[in-house]
């Protein structure tokens, strides 16, 4: 019995690792189908399409207990403010001092261009964060590694590599973020905090895009 425990484990963590590489470009291949790259087209599916991918991507990761998804208490949202000002006070310092360059920045300046829509907006804000957090801290950090200080760096890692940096120092940029998402998690063992955090960081980034 004992080996029988040994080789499911080993098959989980082998589906969880494949979840979090694959699954990134099979949900970002079938985003594209729903609209072609043009968030002004097909918004109602599009949105429509993703929160059945989330829903999806949730139920996976609860009911095979791959990670733990519960409502934050008042500590835990103590947690996230304290990660959400460190993440913070390491943008203010660090983009004043590098060059930040890379394909996710550049993808989502050229969308801005074009006018800033609803389907959009919810991508940024609410499907992107809730997808790469289930990808990366969920299958990869929690599902593969145990929530381990290694898997923290590799998940972090792969975030980085993601965001399609084009140097050192915007891949160090991505991979900090990702450590503060995964020191959150790590801390925590409750995917809601990272996931809450991923969402108000990048709804504070798209705040100050509108502003401006």
């Amino acid at each position: 019995m004992d080996f029988l425990k040994e080789i499911l484990m080993i098959f989980e963590k082998v589906m969880s690792f494949f979840a979090a590489i694959l699954g990134y470009f099979v949900f970002d291949l079938i985003c594209w189908q729903l609209n072609q790259g043009d968030f002004h087209q097909h918004q109602l599916v599009y949105i429509v399409g993703n929160s059945l991918i989330v829903l999806l991507l949730l139920y996976v990761i609860s009911k095979g207990k791959i990670a733990t998804l519960r409502l934050p208490s008042w500590s835990d949202l103590g947690l996230v403010v304290l990660a959400f000002l460190a993440l913070f006070l390491f943008d203010v310092v660090y983009t004043n001092v590098i060059s930040f360059q890379s394909g996710a920045a550049r993808e989502v300046h050229d969308t801005i261009v074009q006018g800033i829509s609803l389907s959009f907006f919810i991508d940024v804000c609410f499907f992107g964060p809730i997808r790469e957090e289930i990808l990366t801290r969920g299958f990869l950090q929690k599902g593969v590694c145990n929530n381990s200080w290694w898997g923290l760096l590799l998940a972090a890692t792969y975030f980085s590599i993601l965001h399609g940096p084009e140097n050192s120092a915007t891949f160090l940029y991505y991979g900090v973020m990702g450590a503060i998402f995964g020191w959150l998690h790590k801390k925590s063992d409750n995917l809601v905090l990272s996931i809450l955090l991923h969402i108000a960081w990048n709804s504070m980034v798209m705040f100050f895009v509108l502003r401006h």
